[in-house]
């Protein structure tokens, strides 16, 4: 219903009473307006999504108020800042293309703040519900909004109030192991990536998992924290292996335990490297034949 009207904006001049009134009674007979209860990905999409159809449909200020506090329960985005390429340099040369606000969006972590933008455009959605959740945002989200010439006067000043000085603050910087080598503490600032908040999205994820095993500045503590997978099939062997061979040796036991241990499909769980080697070092010794 929302997509039809998004495609074709003259519908809600045709039946604006009945698209009102299909919102209010799908948000009535549902639980759209309460955290579903699904995986962190699925989650945001449905929340995000029914934000956006809900400013296009309702004019009911308490929903819409609801949509607004329900975006503030999404985890913020964790933007990161991978150090450029020579040709990727020259192409954005003279662009803003590498700036904060244009890596949060090439990487879509700005749908959340895009669907409040979008309630706040609806005449129905009370001012105070939008700005009350400005606070609860990433501080790049809030420099986001200062760069749409569509947002309304008054979110441009609420937002400017507490956007950050300087966008680059609000960027998880990965360094170069030559930036590393001049830093007193390298193994900290690995960490300090590791401790940084989840997103939703993978590819920010990926990326700090991926500096971190090409770092020569890395320790078995930093890979336990990552995820069994990206340790196991997205690096050199070199990296697992020892932990591996010190694990399981000669022994089939650990072998099969440790292939068990990763057979698990797209809807479970996954382990963390970590995860992996305690349950290795739990397998009981073999007997030695008497």
């Amino acid at each position: 219903m929302a997509e039809r009207v998004r495609y074709n904006p003259s519908v809600m001049d045709v039946a604006a009473k009945q698209l009102h009134a299909a919102a209010d009674e799908c948000v009535r007979r549902g639980r759209l307006l309460t955290p579903p209860r699904t995986p962190k990905n699925e989650h945001r999409n449905t929340i995000t999504t029914v934000a956006e159809d809900l400013a296009q449909l309702s004019a009911n200020p308490k929903h819409l108020a609801e949509a607004c506090a329900l975006l503030t329960t999404l985890e913020q985005p964790t933007v990161v800042s991978a150090p450029p390429s020579p040709r990727l340099s020259r192409i954005t040369e003279g662009t803003d293309l590498l700036s904060p606000v244009r890596l949060l969006e090439r990487n879509s972590q700005h749908r959340r703040i895009a669907a409040l933008l979008a309630l706040a455009g609806n005449p129905h959605t009370p001012r105070t519900a939008v700005t009350e959740t400005l606070p609860a945002l990433h501080p790049l989200e809030l420099s986001w909004i200062g760069h749409q010439s569509h947002a309304p006067d008054w979110l441009h000043t609420a937002a400017a109030a507490l956007a950050p000085a300087d966008d680059t603050e609000t960027v998880l910087r990965l360094l170069t192991d030559d930036e590393l080598d001049r830093h007193p503490d390298p193994c900290a600032v690995l960490q300090s990536w590791l401790d940084a908040p989840e997103t939703d999205g993978l590819w920010t994820s990926s990326d700090v998992y991926r500096a971190i095993l090409n770092s020569r500045h890395h320790t078995l503590h930093h890979l336990r924290q990552l995820p069994a997978d990206e340790v196991l099939t997205r690096t050199e062997p070199h990296i697992a292996l020892p932990h591996l061979l010190t694990q399981c040796g000669t022994q089939p036991e650990r072998w099969h335990a440790l292939l068990k241990a990763l057979d698990y499909g797209p809807t479970d769980e996954k382990i963390t490297f970590g995860q992996l080697l305690d349950t290795l070092s739990s397998q009981p010794e073999p007997i030695a034949p008497a």
